[in-house]
């Protein structure tokens, strides 16, 4: 009976394979800009070597550049529209007309009556102030949108660095026992 096992347990040994599979899994994560291996912030050397030469020199530092310049953009495209709507709201402001009665009394019979209705204007004085606000609000919606547009196209840039990155530094270790031609074996594969 011990033999019979023994011979069973060297037959499926042969003919069946295991398997197991080692992941050494290396969580790669950008965020505002800063590249995170495993939760550490990684130099500028660092993440050139992870990366390569490549990659770093043409993706990941124009990246860089697109998602600083966008910031700026926006920070100015705020200002500047805030400027612009304060200028457009002082104008219209300054532009709205008066409008006054004219009373008049008879001091014969004590009658009180009005006569018409005055509309005075300052349009020609605030109308060219709020011309000025409509272009310096139009050039901070202009500033915004190209802002946002380099902040869209970064993260997206970034995103695929970073998962370049993760394909990188994540490959598969398998190890195989099994049955080879030189009879039951180890092999591994990286």
């Amino acid at each position: 009976m011990k033999h019979v096992l023994t011979l069973g347990t060297i037959i499926f040994l042969c003919f069946a394979s295991f398997s197991a599979k080692a992941q050494m899994y290396n969580r790669v994560e950008m965020s505002r800009g800063d590249f995170y291996l495993n939760n550490v912030k990684q130099s500028d050397a660092q993440v050139r070597d992870i990366l390569g030469e490549e990659i770093y020199n043409q993706t990941y530092v124009g990246a860089q550049k697109q998602r600083k310049l966008g910031n700026a953009l926006i920070i100015a495209g705020g200002a500047t529209a805030g400027v612009g709507a304060g200028l457009v709201l002082a104008g219209a402001a300054g532009a709205m007309g008066t409008l006054t009665h004219t009373w008049y009394y008879d001091p014969n019979t004590g009658r009180t009556w009005g006569d018409k209705y005055n509309y005075n204007d300052n349009l020609d004085k605030m109308g060219p102030i709020m011309m000025i606000g409509y272009g310096v609000l139009t050039l901070g919606a202009a500033c915004l949108s190209a802002g946002f547009t380099f902040k869209i196209i970064s993260a997206k840039r970034l995103q695929w660095v970073e998962e370049e990155a993760s394909r990188k530094l994540n490959q598969n270790v398998s190890m195989n026992i099994g049955a080879t031609r030189y009879g039951l074996g180890v092999t591994m594969k990286f």
